[in-house]
């Protein structure tokens, strides 16, 4: 087998777990057909590397589709943009949790096989003029037969200055690993845009008159942000499971029945949350620092307690506050089983100190 072989048959074992893997298997196989040929160019341009970088390099992109299409798969989860930025936010412990034995006879089937025959597979040489001729050719055919399924598509390239076209990234989204490499592309140039906002924010409580009852000394205010909390399964909602027993035994409680969040993905929700953002105007460029700089310049000492690894949300939350994640919070309570209720004595803690908190 030569290495033009193995070429086209790792990128059709590719495009074909792919559609596979997709719940629109025929729009996977429509697009797929384009992102094929430019992943077979890839794979022709390794080549130069040498057969054992070429070998490589193809067995992570294996790796890569394989560990995608699983959640593809099994969780209809698709890599994009604000997977990849969320990816950039998470605490690395809490990748342990994606592991079963599900994933690992995946890995089995998908990579760890087909890996593995690649490597026992031996390239027969290849002149060096004829290997640069047929190069040439593959690609040329290939770039030909590319713009032939781009026209067939409907894609069209825009001029200079326009817009992009949404049409051209459905292919690569439809194939991975390409999907992948374009999605981290987009997901590590919005973190990193995101970052920079919050170097450049306005403080909130600039220009503006705020004032505190003098009478308030000792007030504590506990600001509790979860996730994946919906208000339709809410026993105090009306939901037919008591799941909200001790809110539900509150004499003086008040519920927002009604709200919801500006976003599904967490850090954009988080943002509305904390600043003036609305539903309709939202996204994760700041612009001005959040309520708690008022509570801050009102005197109050922030505390944040949180069970994930140190973000960046933290620092745009208070630059003053103290910070306490999860490995101190860990061995404080001698490595139990993760879980809310090891926040608890840090609001012990809080509720004998003086001040506002």
């Amino acid at each position: 087998m030569t290495i033009f072989h193995a070429s086209f048959f790792i990128a059709t074992y590719v495009y074909l777990l792919n559609i596979f893997s997709h719940e629109n298997t025929s729009v996977a196989l429509m697009y797929g057909s384009f992102s094929w040929v430019v992943f077979f160019l890839l794979l022709v341009f390794l080549a130069f590397l040498g057969s054992f970088i070429y070998k490589i390099i193809s067995s992570v992109l294996l790796l890569i589709t394989s560990v995608t299409l699983y959640f593809a798969y099994f969780y209809h989860i698709y890599i994009n943009e604000n997977i990849v930025f969320s990816a950039f936010e998470t605490n690395a412990g809490l990748m342990y949790e994606l592991l079963s034995i599900q994933l690992l006879v995946w890995l089995l089937v998908t990579y760890v096989l087909p890996s593995f025959i690649l490597f026992k597979v031996k390239f027969k040489r290849v002149a060096f003029f004829p290997f640069i001729g047929k190069s040439l050719v593959l690609i040329l055919s290939g770039i030909a037969l590319g713009y032939a399924l781009v026209m067939m598509l409907g894609m069209r390239e825009h001029p200079t200055g326009s817009i992009r076209n949404a049409a051209l990234s459905l292919p690569l989204q439809y194939f991975e690993p390409l999907n992948t490499f374009f999605f981290v592309d987009r997901g590590y140039h919005s973190h990193l845009s995101y970052e920079r906002s919050i170097q450049a924010i306005k403080n909130l409580s600039e220009g503006a008159e705020v004032t505190l009852d003098k009478r308030i000394q000792d007030l504590n205010v506990v600001f509790v942000l979860g996730e994946t909390a919906r208000a339709m399964n809410w026993g105090i909602n009306g939901y037919q499971r008591h799941t909200t027993p001790r809110l539900a035994s509150l004499s003086n409680l008040v519920n927002f029945k009604h709200a919801s969040s500006c976003d599904t993905f967490t850090a954009a929700s988080i943002l509305c949350i904390f600043t003036r953002m609305t539903r309709t105007h939202h996204s994760l460029n700041l612009q001005e620092s959040s309520f708690v700089d008022v509570m801050e310049r009102l005197g109050f000492k922030v505390s944040i307690l949180s069970l994930q690894g140190s973000q960046s949300f933290y620092k745009y939350l208070s630059k003053e506050g103290t910070l306490i994640t999860k490995r101190p919070i860990m061995r404080r309570a001698g490595n139990q089983t993760l879980q809310d209720s090891l926040l608890l004595p840090y609001i012990d803690d809080i509720n004998y100190q003086s001040g506002n908190r």
